[in-house]
């Protein structure tokens, strides 16, 4: 019936609208079941949903001081208990955090729908070979729900790397004999003739424990020649200078350290090794060019890149010869000082009287380190203690260059005292290899005698007889300050210049100017109180105005516009968290951010920056610098807002 009503041609419209109807309705239909149905669908049990753990590395031939990822990975469960790596001895471990691994899948196969869901975890770290060998990353322990699983062995081909003409690593002691205990300055200084991207120092004798490492601190470090050094888990303020070395001239990042022998004999230093991506070649890349052929080139357009590679530079294996203290001659005081040391002492006042604080300053004068110098106990010397009244405890001293300051409050006990007797300090002198004594000289101090204050001295009579005065009376009695009321005058209360004007005014001014007093006065003394504070508050307007100018000095000097960024993030954190910010670190400041509520995202966004600030002090000027250095100031911005948040 219907052919017969509708023409061909109708029938073929019809059944063209009748699909397209349709192929609507089944997507509606699909729609509504993936955003409806499907989610309230039971999830089909995960396949191999049982608990397996197992190790991985990138890669297992590296070169020594090669870092390399190392991963523990667990499936079938995302809240593992973290393993513990004190087993690995061989290398040195960075712990990059964890993160969950979790997934689902969804498969429909003829019509029938399978939901697989699975769960995981990743343990990522970083693994630094000590030395170079076959070496073994032991089987871990995990603990997943209360059982323990198992990792495999998994072994490492360490290589010794090889010196090139572009890279050199050294390591310089102040002196190749020693003494057990005696501080000495050891020197890393590395020379670089390319450019580089990155940079890490691996130096396996700061956990030599044959030393005790100290810092020291280098007083030719400024905001210029700054850098900062990854230092296996830690960072080191170093410095970037120039030199020269077998008669090339190289840009030079050296720091330094204190070590201090703990036992006697040859040592031959380990080797130690920095890692870098450096510029070891350049490619030319393939683009289209539009006016090739209108300038008549048959060859596309072609740019260069750098490329860069993993390079590791050795050092030398220094030779050290540490003799042992001699037992002969060696002082019941002896506190274990190995240099040469003197001492001289002031006291200030020196004219006093009996029981009145004396100020004693001892100022010790010896090697480049100075942390470890001690003044004997002065409340165990007799001399000392017999005529003066010591407290027990001293305040810890401060040290100036090679000079470190002891301040002591001394009080004299009886009149009959001359002087602050000499103060003794026993030490080895490697010199002469004898042990000796620096003595203070005796101060001349004057002591008056004093005796208890009476009554009667209070009152400032010294003895005298009491005045006596006899009572008189007013002969008119009470009425001698009587008036009557004729006395009294009339006086008409609008004759007051209070109720003028000018009278009312007068008194609403004098407490306004003395309340705008006050306060301003107030404001000032809070500013003085806490100056600290008041910078703090300062400290984001600050940084806004040393970065407004980015722009204009990347154009003249790359350099110093990555550097002068850097300098305004450690401004901006040192003068936030009242730290010095020449001579700050991240590592300086993590902690403490972190105590102060900022997310992990946020640091790990702002050691980015600053390592990527790093990065470009010490590459190749490029085209995309001036790109680059926009993406951080906006991405530094962004990172100072969210810590101003949360500061």
């Amino acid at each position: 019936k219907l052919s017969s009503i509708m023409t061909l041609t109708d029938l073929h419209k019809f059944e063209k609208c009748t699909c397209r109807l349709s192929a609507a309705l089944f997507r509606l239909l699909a729609a509504v079941f993936l955003m409806v149905v499907l989610p309230l669908w039971p999830a089909a049990p995960a396949i191999g949903s049982e608990v397996s753990v197992k190790a991985a590395v990138e890669k297992r031939d590296v070169y020594v001081g090669e870092s390399f990822l190392f991963q523990v990975q667990i499936e079938g469960a995302d809240t593992p208990a973290e393993p513990d790596l004190a087993k690995v001895q061989d290398f040195h471990v960075q712990p990059h955090g964890g993160q969950q691994n979790n997934s689902e899948s969804i498969t429909i196969i003829n019509g029938r729908m399978e939901r697989v869901a699975s769960r995981g975890y990743i343990f990522n770290y970083s693994l630094t070979p000590k030395l170079a060998g076959n070496l073994t990353i032991p089987a871990l322990s995990v603990i997943v729900d209360g059982r323990s699983y198992q990792t495999r062995p998994i072994t490492i081909n360490a290589r010794e790397p090889a010196e090139s003409s572009d890279f050199k690593l050294r390591m310089q002691l102040s002196k190749t004999t020693c003494y057990v205990g005696e501080p000495l300055v050891l020197t890393v200084t590395w020379y670089i003739n390319k450019d580089v991207e990155s940079f890490a120092f691996t130096v396996p004798l700061l956990d030599d424990p044959r030393f005790r490492v100290a810092d020291l601190e280098d007083e030719t470090i400024n905001r210029q020649n700054a850098v900062s050094i990854p230092l296996g888990k830690n960072e080191v303020l170093g410095k970037k200078s120039r030199g020269r070395l077998d008669g090339e001239e190289y840009l030079t990042v050296s720091f330094r350290k204190i070590l201090i022998p703990l036992q006697a004999g040859s040592i031959s230093l380990p080797k130690a090794t920095v890692s870098c991506r450096a510029v070891t070649g350049y490619r030319r890349d393939r683009s289209r060019d539009p006016f090739a052929d209108f300038f008549g080139h048959d060859f596309p357009f072609q740019s260069r890149r750098e490329v860069y590679e993993t390079v590791i530079a050795p050092s030398n294996e220094p030779e050290l010869t540490v003799a042992a203290l001699p037992s002969a001659g060696r002082p019941a005081d002896f506190s274990g000082l190995v240099g040469e040391y003197s001492m001289i002492a002031q006291a200030d006042p020196t004219d006093v009287s009996v029981g009145d604080p004396i100020t004693l300053t001892v100022e010790v004068t010896g090697p480049e380190y100075l942390e470890d110098v001690e003044l004997p106990p002065l409340n165990e010397q007799a001399a000392l203690s017999r005529d003066f009244k010591i407290p027990e405890e001293m305040a810890p001293g401060q040290v100036q260059g090679r000079v470190k300051t002891f301040t002591q409050t001394l009080r004299a006990r009886n009149s009959d005292v001359t002087e602050i007797p000499s103060l003794i300090l026993s030490y080895f002198n490697p010199a002469t290899g004898k042990y000796e004594t620096a003595a203070t000289s005796p101060i001349p101090i004057a002591v008056k005698a004093t005796r208890v204050i009476t009554a009667r001295d209070a009152e400032g009579q010294q003895g005298a007889e009491p005045v006596k005065q006899e009572i008189k009376a007013l002969k008119t009695g009470i009425a001698f300050n009587y008036d009557d009321l004729s006395v009294l005058e009339n006086q008409d209360i609008e004759s007051l210049w209070l109720t003028t004007r000018k009278g009312l005014l007068f008194v609403i001014l004098l407490p306004g100017v003395f309340l705008l007093f006050f306060v301003v006065t107030g404001i000032v003394r809070h500013g003085r109180k806490d100056p600290a504070g008041a910078k703090a508050r300062k400290a984001l307007a600050e940084f806004n105005k040393m970065v407004r100018d980015l722009g204009e000095q990347q154009s003249r000097d790359r350099d110093a516009a990555f550097t002068k960024l850097a300098e305004a993030i450690r401004i901006y954190l040192g003068t936030k968290l009242r730290m010095t910010a020449g001579a700050i670190t991240f590592h300086d400041v993590k902690d403490r951010l972190a105590e102060n509520g900022v997310p992990a995202e946020t640091l790990g966004r702002l050691q980015g920056i600053l390592d990527e600030c790093e990065a470009h002090r010490y590459a190749g000027k490029t085209a995309e610098d001036k790109a680059d250095l926009e993406k951080l100031v906006v991405a530094s911005r962004d990172v100072i807002g969210q810590l101003e948040r949360s500061l």
